[in-house]
């Protein structure tokens, strides 16, 4: 089963907007994604929807498998 990993969405968001310099403020409205939000998914309060995870997916290049980790089952 594969799970939204919020520790691997923060590092590779601050990674992008180090590169780019931009701010969250920024990438939040480059993203449509509101601000709170961004600041949610990156503590793992929050888990993106669909049409969030793609905006952020189109806008820093990423596949949306970057953002998941693989959960092994349990018995």
């Amino acid at each position: 089963m594969w799970q939204f990993n919020p520790d691997r969405f923060a590092v590779l968001i601050e990674l992008w907007i180090d590169m780019h310099n931009v701010t969250n403020a920024e990438f939040a409205e480059l993203t449509g994604i509101g601000l709170s939000t961004l600041y949610a998914l990156k503590k793992g309060d929050y888990a993106p929807s669909m049409a969030q995870l793609v905006n952020v997916c189109n806008m820093t290049n990423m596949p949306p498998e970057a953002f998941f980790k693989r959960e092994s089952k349990r018995k």
